[in-house]
């Protein structure tokens, strides 16, 4: 990104950056875990670097923007291991 910025300008270069890093790591995101979450993947992933990008340009909200990310990301991973059991391998265990 660096060597495209002093050319073509922080925000373009951060788009080629973004776009190459997302879709290798979305498209073997598909390789490892199955092409249905390929799309899950990439829009995680392309999540992240809008994210970063809105961090980035906003100097003065910053801190804010990342705070209120920050609790949602810690929201929505307790909200998908609310049913996770995890002591059940250990219990299996205890009782063999």
């Amino acid at each position: 990104m660096l060597a495209f910025s002093e050319h073509i300008g922080f925000d373009w270069a951060f788009l080629i950056a973004a776009t190459a890093v997302v879709g290798l790591t979305g498209l073997y995101a598909g390789v490892v875990f199955g092409k249905q979450k390929t799309i899950t993947a990439l829009m995680l992933f392309s999540g992240v670097y809008i994210l970063l990008f809105v961090l980035m340009r906003m100097v003065d909200f910053a801190l804010l923007v990342g705070a209120v990310t920050s609790l949602i990301a810690i929201a929505a991973t307790m909200y998908m291991t609310r049913d996770l059991q995890w002591y059940a391998a250990d219990n299996d265990r205890d009782h063999s």
